[in-house]
């Protein structure tokens, strides 16, 4: 029915924020070791 599509739908859109934000932490963590190098 429709209000299960919209919820996997938002369950979906979730999941992806998720993938991004945790990219985007990897990244920050890269950049800041570079930064602690002597």
């Amino acid at each position: 029915n429709g209000e299960e599509d919209t919820l996997l739908r938002e369950i979906r859109e979730q999941e992806n924020i998720h993938l991004e934000v945790s990219r985007e932490i990897k990244q920050l963590k890269m950049e800041i070791a570079e930064l602690q190098k002597p």
